[in-house]
C-alpha cells in the first residue's frame, strides 16, 4: 500500500519537478549546461584513472580522510 502511494505521489509529482528544472535551466545558463550530472550521467573521459569516494556527513569525510591519503600515495 505504501509503495503504491509513493508510486502515485511520484508520478503526480514529476510534471512540476520537470516544469522547475526547465525554468531554472533556463535562468541559469551554467545549470543547464550540466544538467545531466544532476542525473548521474557523467562523460566517459572524465572517469579515466580517477577513484570516486562518496561520503555523506562532515564525520564520514573526515573518517575516509586518511583512506583517502593512502590511496594518493
Amino acid at each position: 500500500m505504501i509503495r503504491l502511494l509513493y508510486q502515485v505521489l511520484l508520478v503526480l509529482a514529476l510534471p512540476w519537478v520537470w516544469a522547475r528544472l526547465f525554468v531554472r535551466a533556463r535562468r541559469e545558463p551554467a545549470y543547464r549546461e550540466r544538467r545531466s550530472e544532476r542525473f548521474g550521467h557523467v562523460p566517459a573521459g572524465l572517469s579515466t584513472g580517477v577513484i570516486w569516494f562518496h561520503t555523506v556527513s562532515a564525520g564520514e569525510t573526515n573518517a575516509a580522510a586518511p583512506v583517502i591519503r593512502a590511496v594518493q600515495e
